[in-house]
């Protein structure tokens, strides 16, 4: 049996909710694709090319992004081990710092959001939508392929 196609409402819903948590306040002026690079370079440091890769990011707006990263401490380049001609992009302790608030404020928002829930809707939020991650991963990884670092 072929399992039915998402709910429009669904897919609206989880918009709104990207929406909700990506909108920048008045303490988080970066656009949420910094904060998503930023995430990806807390697991290992990449090449430039790599994170435009994972971040399904054109490589000059990768670009623009880690220099005005560099610029503020928050990421580095160091050589390559396995290039000399290439660098890769190192998150910096300030940078792991930036990333974190950036997370408190919007598991802040998302526990004022859901401050009347259940304790145990909450815990089913969470559980499926770590649930929807696992399972929408591996396709995102597979129409944008990045070599390991």
């Amino acid at each position: 049996m072929t399992a039915p196609a998402p709910a429009p409402r669904t897919v609206q819903a989880l918009y709104a909710v990207v929406r909700g948590l990506s909108a920048p306040s008045a303490r988080d002026a970066r656009p949420p694709s910094t904060w998503h690079l930023l995430k990806l370079l807390s697991a290992r440091p990449l090449r430039t090319a790599d994170l435009a890769a994972l971040s399904a990011l054109d490589a000059s707006t990768v670009s623009r992004h880690v220099s005005g990263l560099e610029d503020d401490g928050l990421v580095r380049r160091e050589p390559d081990p396995g290039d000399r001609r290439s660098s890769r992009i190192v998150l910096t302790p300030a940078g792991e710092r930036a990333y974190d608030e950036a997370v408190a404020r919007r598991a802040d928002l998302l526990g004022s959001a859901t401050r009347e829930w259940a304790d145990a809707d909450r815990e089913a939020l969470a559980r499926l939508l770590e649930r929807l991650a696992d399972a929408l991963l591996p396709a995102a990884d597979a129409h944008h392929p990045a070599q390991e670092a």
